[in-house]
């Protein structure tokens, strides 16, 4: 159980743990693995909720989180920040690490080792991208006790060689390449292979031909399971790529920016924070100085000088007003739904000015004469 601002809220329980056992029993009874990728701590929490299978932590993240142009500029520094956080979020969901560029093609000792960190920061397995020129790093990874996918089709650490983002296997020559790669990770020791943009024929050809589980994006529905980047599925991916075998299925882009913008219009009015977002005092009838006030005459915030014909100056007139009185006064705030017109928000301002200019009173003694004049005057 755990208290979040007095309510006790208890993590629903999400079924038994999904293991590589998990997945080839899946694959025997034709059942498709639900795959997607999460990159921090609630999406991690929202996914297992859901009942997702598999979620890999990608050096896709390099796009989606970071901004970067390609998955080329992420290291395992970040990549592990990202695993942290995915790991503690899961409960059911098997884990996968994604080996980021550079992190196992120099040496199989490089690719243990950085195996190893993902294991220790809570995956249950790592994926490298690569075929027949990675089958010594798969085979010392899987030696060493570690569960690795293979990566193939389109393979973006390989950007360069291939040509940009460009479907893979679209020839029968191809989908054989792609077979005998597919086939050198499995006997390797790979426990799983990761098809992304082949075409579902060659697609399915290759699994056909495998006894390991063989999960796809943008390959097809003839495979054991499905992945699809968790940014494209949310709609909250900002950037050009659009993949056109992802269904789009929120837009949370709008959703976010509509709320930011909501945000910052009640701040701009006035209207947040309203006294049910305040913390009250214990013993109401002690005011303390503000923080940071001494004995010392307290600075006078400035109030500006409106004419009521400015537009929107109802609004501005009232939010400050109301700010001033949250701060220095201890009569009630100035509600910023009061039927007040505007010219007794202009006064109950100027009388506030006024007060402290003749007097050099403290703002809390002005607005205590000025804020019940203002709420008096009605429409």
């Amino acid at each position: 159980m755990t208290e979040l601002d007095g309510e006790k809220t208890e993590r629903r329980k999400r079924g038994p743990k999904v293991s590589v056992a998990t997945l080839r029993r899946f694959r025997e009874r034709g059942k498709q693995a639900v795959c997607v990728t999460a990159y921090d701590y609630p999406t991690a929490v929202f996914a297992d909720r859901a009942g997702v299978d598999v979620i890999l932590v990608g050096d896709s993240a390099a796009m989606t989180v970071l901004g970067l142009p390609s998955t080329i500029g992420i290291g395992m520094d970040e990549m592990l920040v990202f695993a942290r956080a995915v790991a503690r979020g899961v409960e059911r969901a098997f884990v996968i690490g994604d080996l980021p560029f550079l992190s196992y093609q120099v040496s199989s000792e490089d690719a243990v080792r950085n195996a190893s960190a993902f294991i220790q920061a809570g995956c249950d397995a790592v994926k490298l991208e690569g075929g027949l020129r990675v089958v010594d790093r798969v085979r010392a990874i899987s030696d060493a006790g570690i569960a690795v996918m293979g990566h193939l089709g389109l393979t973006p650490q390989s950007l360069g060689q291939l040509g940009g983002y460009r479907v893979q296997g679209k020839t029968r020559a191809a989908a054989e390449r792609i077979l005998d790669d597919a086939r050198a990770l499995e006997n390797a020791g790979a426990f799983a292979i990761l098809l992304e943009a082949v075409p579902p024929e060659s697609a399915a050809y290759i699994r056909d031909r495998l006894t390991i589980p063989v999960h796809g994006i943008g390959a097809g529905p003839h495979l054991d399971g499905q992945l699809v980047i968790s940014h494209d599925l949310l709609g909250n991916f900002v950037g050009d790529i659009a993949p056109r075998f992802v269904s789009r299925l929120a837009s949370l882009d709008a959703t976010i920016t509509d709320a930011f913008e909501a945000y910052a219009a009640e701040v701009r009015a006035g209207a947040f924070p309203a006294a049910r977002h305040c913390y009250k005092l214990d013993a109401p009838g002690d005011r303390p100085l503000v923080a940071g006030q001494t004995d010392a005459t307290p600075a006078v915030p400035t109030i500006p000088e409106l004419s009521p014909a400015r537009n929107n100056s109802r609004a501005v007139a009232r939010a400050s007003l109301r700010s001033q009185c949250l701060l220095h006064c201890s009569c009630p705030p100035f509600s910023p739904g009061s039927p007040t017109t505007s010219s007794s928000l202009f006064r109950a301002l100027r009388s506030v000015n006024s007060s402290l200019t003749r007097r050099n009173a403290s703002p809390r003694s002005a607005h205590a004469c000025a804020m019940p004049m203002a709420s008096r005057i009605r429409s």
